[in-house]
């Protein structure tokens, strides 16, 4: 029955993505500007004229962020930057999962893709969905402690590999996208940049694969060690500490910069506080006002992309929860979201209640196992 609840929040979700990011930018005429893009003459970036297409069309979108004239759009996007970091994760630690394998949800790059095509905040609603129906975790969170633990673990030489993977798939290429155009590189370069940045979870689970494999050959992690708790929470420490850090870092220093130098950032016209709401406030779902500008249409949609993608991991953290331990655990939970989420934001909030969780199980797991 609890499945059929959260799956019911999940499509609720899934509808409200699609009414503020998809069917918004057609009633304020957002997307009518997107669409000139698709009808002129696609930039060259590949030999396939289609894929070029679709590449001139995300340049077009991401190139006012690269710029960074829009001061509120430069601020929400480099807090969302840090939010995405642990909602990928999210979906790269379940892909590695013991009891996920060979399922459709251990395919991060599929997924990733998705979202950059569909945004992330209309894809996550239907990975989590799809978690839910496909996934044996929460039959093995109900059977025992070891169960549980067990399923959870993830492979030890693909853990190591996260981090790494993540600084060569997704942050190196971020940041490059941050250097001054045409002061330091053309405009068709940072044009290049940008299309590249397009495929990050591509980038990233190649890195990830590359990064495997060496670890594996060079024995970096012993095979002596693997299944041992302390090595499981060790490895769950470093890839979770490891995403939250430039999350909460990111999304402190920007409320922070809002607060301390509004005037300077703004040129006075705006104060702090209405600094944050420009650039932390969406426009309504259903107001049809025609977008003021291309950056702000870019804006708002950006803005309900990052908060359908959370709303989207709090339930799915919510079931977990109650499914682990029951409705005192959810409220638990979801106060735990609440509270780390001015802190690490949303998806870092998300993020690390699972830490928690996965520490937790496998600690309890040992015990449990210690007992018999």
């Amino acid at each position: 029955m609890s499945r059929i609840v959260f799956s019911a929040f999940l499509l609720l979700n899934f509808y409200l993505a699609k009414v503020s990011i998809l069917d918004l930018g057609a009633a304020n005429g957002f997307n009518d500007a997107m669409n000139v893009y698709l009808e002129a003459e696609p930039t060259r970036f590949t030999s396939l004229k289609p894929l070029d297409s679709l590449l001139t069309l995300l340049v077009a979108f991401f190139k006012p962020i690269a710029d960074g004239k829009d001061v509120p759009l430069t601020l929400f996007c480099v807090v969302f930057g840090g939010q995405l970091v642990p909602l990928y994760l999210l979906v790269l630690v379940e892909s590695m999962r013991s009891a996920n394998r060979e399922r459709f949800i251990t395919y991060p790059s599929v997924w990733g893709v998705t979202w950059q095509l569909m945004t992330i905040g209309i894809t996550l609603p239907c990975y989590f969905l799809t978690w839910i129906w496909t996934s044996p975790i929460p039959a093995a969170a109900a059977s025992s402690p070891e169960d549980f633990a067990a399923a959870i673990s993830i492979d030890q030489v693909q853990g190591a590999a996260v981090t790494g993977a993540w600084v060569l798939g997704f942050i190196l290429p971020s940041i490059a996208l941050g250097i001054p155009s045409p002061q330091l590189i053309s405009e068709s370069t940072q044009a290049k940049l940008l299309a590249f940045w397009q495929a990050f979870p591509i980038w990233t689970s190649l890195a990830h694969f590359v990064i495997s494999a060496l670890v594996s050959a060079l024995d970096v992690v012993p095979k002596t060690s693997r299944n041992k708790p302390s090595t499981k929470i060790a490895r769950f420490n470093q890839i979770y500490s490891y995403a939250l850090v430039p999350a909460a870092v990111l999304y402190l220093g920007v409320l922070g910069l809002i607060y301390a130098r509004a005037g300077s950032l703004t040129g006075g016209l705006l104060s702090a506080s209405e600094l944050a709401a420009a650039a932390f406030r969406p426009t309504w779902p259903w107001d049809a006002t025609p977008v003021a500008s291309f950056e702000k249409g870019v804006l708002t949609m950006l803005q309900w992309d990052l908060y359908m993608s959370s709303a989207a991991s709090w339930i799915w953290v919510s079931y977990m929860a109650y499914v682990t331990a029951g409705v005192g655990g959810m409220v638990r939970d979801v106060g735990k979201l609440v509270a780390l989420s001015a802190v690490l934001g949303p998806g870092g909030a998300a993020l690390a209640v699972v830490w928690g969780r996965d520490v937790g199980a496998i600690r309890a797991g040992a015990a449990a196992g210690g007992k018999k």
